[in-house]
């Protein structure tokens, strides 16, 4: 795997390389510069590698041109990240300043954003004109459905922090586009069209499998964003409670029907109270991480993350997942655990 990651950096690496060396107006490359070091920021590149992983799942043969078309999804994934943290107004991304910040400017981030998104639809674009012109148009067309529906599951996030009220399927519905689709479904089936898979039952179980395994990755980044250490994820200590993010850890606070009930009311009371703060000291986050552990909140999120990874192991297992595969769906779940 940490092959495959090197050859997807040397891809991009090179195809920005080139586009610097010729740009037209030279006085720009700085704006090439901030993007080429915000996308070598260490990366779990987990876009890419499922997209080649499910290529030579389903019978397709190793080439560049499958690196170059999962290339491309981490370009789109850099430019997804630009504009969140423009969005979000984080200061760090990685464990490095974000791009806005560097440039201490926004308008120059969400150019670069843009600039990013040009670049991945250039090196998509040319490695999909590769393949027979069936093939081509159908990953040209299944891409630019990826590119709306990102841009619809960042909607529907933002509507979601802008609402007071909000319920499970909602919540579900934003995860699954943000997450599940994007980060698993899209890019596998893109890797499945350049291996010329036709069958729609194999397309409608991964998209279960998708489904599954979203939703233990991002209760995972959820996990990671209210009890993990800045040097862990590259962002400040309790960056979800501090923006009082409507994560599932939210949901199982908030949502009465959720299925899961803290038995000391106390508690749940005093962890609200906290979420209602505009500001947290480092203390404060401590100490609602503790309430949370104390309330049985982190072990449920645990449970809900194994429960979900059982059911997308039941879909690997049907459908003969490799080996790669099957270690991209852990990683997903667990990290490294």
């Amino acid at each position: 795997m940490k092959n495959l990651i090197n050859e997807i950096d040397s891809c991009i690496k090179d195809f920005i390389t080139d586009k610097k060396d010729n740009l037209e107006l030279q006085e720009a490359k700085s704006i090439i510069n901030l993007i080429e070091n915000s996308i070598f920021a260490p990366g779990k590149r987990f876009r890419p590698l499922f997209c080649v992983a499910s290529y030579l799942n389903f019978g397709g043969e190793y080439n560049q041109e499958i690196i170059k078309l999962a290339s491309a999804l981490e370009l789109l994934h850099s430019f997804a990240l630009i504009h969140d943290d423009i969005m979000d107004n984080s200061d760090l991304r990685r464990g490095k300043p974000t791009i806005h910040v560097v440039a201490q400017s926004k308008g120059i981030g969400i150019l670069a954003g843009d600039v990013t998104l040009v670049l991945a639809d250039q090196l998509f674009n040319s490695a999909a004109s590769t393949f027979d012109s069936t093939t081509c148009k159908k990953l040209l067309s299944y891409y630019n459905d990826t590119k709306l529906n990102l841009c619809l599951g960042q909607y529907l996030d933002i509507l979601e922090e802008n609402t007071v009220t909000s319920s499970e399927e909602k919540l579900f519905l934003m995860r699954h586009y943000k997450t599940g689709k994007y980060t698993i479904e899209s890019p596998m089936h893109i890797g499945m069209i350049a291996a010329g898979v036709t069958d729609p039952d194999k397309y409608e179980q991964v998209s279960e499998f998708a489904k599954y395994l979203g939703e233990a990755f991002q209760v995972r980044d959820d996990i990671g964003g209210t009890f993990a250490n800045e040097e862990d994820i590259g962002k400040p200590i309790g960056s979800d409670i501090l923006s009082n993010k409507k994560t599932y850890i939210w949901q199982l606070l908030y949502l009465s029907e959720t299925k899961f009930l803290i038995d000391t009311i106390d508690i749940k009371d005093e962890i609200k109270e906290y979420y209602s703060k505009t500001e947290l000291s480092d203390n404060d986050v401590k100490k609602v991480q503790e309430l949370l552990i104390t309330a049985g909140v982190k072990d449920a999120c645990e449970n809900y993350i194994d429960a979900e990874y059982i059911q997308a192991k039941k879909i690997i297992n049907s459908l003969n997942f490799n080996d790669d595969l099957q270690e991209l769906a852990h990683m997903c779940a667990y990290r490294n655990n």
